[in-house]
């Protein structure tokens, strides 16, 4: 599935994962993977400083 683009795979997934079941199916998320992580990572720290971790 590899030359399958990103979102006709999505669409292949969305359509086999049942409607009301334990798996649910996310929207894509915006902008590039490096640009999430990137976000993921600094909210993560954020998080952790606030809740005291480092203290």
């Amino acid at each position: 599935m590899r030359d399958v683009l990103v979102k006709d795979r999505r669409d292949i997934l969305q359509a086999l994962i049942p409607t009301g079941g334990r798996i649910q199916f996310s929207e894509a998320m915006p902008g590039t993977g490096d640009a999430f992580i990137t976000l993921s990572t600094e909210l993560a720290w954020k998080h952790d400083a606030a809740s005291g971790l480092f203290a």
